[in-house]
């Protein structure tokens, strides 16, 4: 099932949350894991009480990580051996955060960019780094989690994500979406991948009301 909002408009996200998950048959008492990459915007699910914690998704890891090892890929300036090397190392700081070892991942990429000075030329490897440093205390241990069927990463959500807003919201040419539109949109686009009516959309943004005057759901709606 599909939920979305946009971000900073709806003052009552965390309940509509609340009433999504109620839905899909999850009780407020029942755990849940909220994976995301470094955005505040997620902090509406962090405050669910049936949050368990909050997971540093390996979906945004990776493709940091890609994103460095084709900057590495790139290096002209320097022999096919210092390439495939460099390379090598970042793999291995990546096998590193795979299994939970932070502060060795760190240490590996801070002397790939010494060796390279990289440092402090804000790339690929300074954002790696200050990335993994912001969000720290949600990195796991991500190889323990997978051999415990446990969720550890968000791939197949973006391809959600892609789904729910491709087709209306990222055309070419001259487009331009207000927060309240947008957000109308998204509520009357996920009723219709999940199979339900618009009651709900009704309910929340009456005809003869603005879309800004929003009024406060209720769990037991569906």
């Amino acid at each position: 099932m599909a939920h979305a909002y946009s971000i900073g408009y709806d003052p009552w996200a965390g309940l509509r949350q609340q009433a999504f998950l109620g839905t899909a048959g999850i009780s407020l008492s029942q755990p849940v894991v909220v994976l995301s990459d470094d955005g505040e915007d997620i902090a509406w699910a962090c405050k669910l009480p049936a949050a368990k914690e909050r997971v540093l998704d390996w979906f945004h890891i990776g493709m940091r990580f890609q994103h460095l090892l084709v900057a590495a890929q790139g290096l002209r300036s320097t022999s096919t051996q210092l390439r495939a090397s460099t390379q090598r190392r970042i793999l291995g700081a990546k096998w590193l955060l795979w299994h939970g070892q932070r502060d060795r991942c760190l240490r590996r990429l801070q002397e790939i960019g010494h060796t390279l000075g990289w440092l402090g030329r804000n790339g690929a490897l300074d954002r790696l780094i200050k990335y993994l440093h912001t969000c720290e205390k949600y990195l796991i241990n991500y190889a323990q989690c997978r051999a415990e069927g446990r969720p550890f990463t968000s791939a197949g959500v973006e391809s959600v994500v892609d789904y729910v807003i491709g087709q209306r919201m990222k055309r070419n040419g001259h487009m331009q979406w207000t927060r309240p539109g947008a957000n109308a949109l998204l509520q009357v686009r996920c009723a219709v991948l999940n199979g339900q009516d618009i009651r709900n959309f009704k309910r929340w943004y009456p005809p003869d009301k603005p879309l800004g005057a929003t009024s406060r759901p209720s769990m037991l709606e569906n």
